[in-house]
């Protein structure tokens, strides 16, 4: 539930507290309850864990881009030693260099309409 439902479930639960002349005979008040208080018992719950998953997704993004950098840096030492004739880099250097590569850009259509 968003804020404005829960703040809107607890004031009727309020209501059905103080005036409980007006519970419909089909409403099942006991469940209401219950659901009202499991509802309001987890909110903290569910807000911690939003928070701590949003926690460890921004941690495994920066660990992701730091280990990146050093990847990138590992492969710029293989591809200067492949460079310069050693041949224990080539098997390295052949199977990185697809994915560390510079992709050709496209050239610009410089035409204006």
């Amino acid at each position: 539930m968003g804020d404005k439902t829960v703040a809107t479930v607890q004031k009727t639960k309020s209501y059905v507290d103080t005036n409980p002349e007006f519970i419909p005979q089909y409403m099942d008040e006991k469940e209401f309850l219950k659901d009202e208080a499991l509802a309001t018992q987890l909110s903290p719950i569910a807000n911690l864990s939003q928070q701590l998953a949003t926690d460890v997704s921004d941690t495994v993004m920066l660990a992701g881009s730091e280990s990146l950098q050093s990847a990138m840096l590992y492969y710029g030492q293989v591809r200067e030693a492949h460079s310069k004739g050693i041949v224990t880099a080539r098997p390295i250097y052949e199977d990185l260099q697809t994915r560390f590569s510079k992709r050709k850009r496209k050239p610009k259509d410089d035409k204006t309409e």
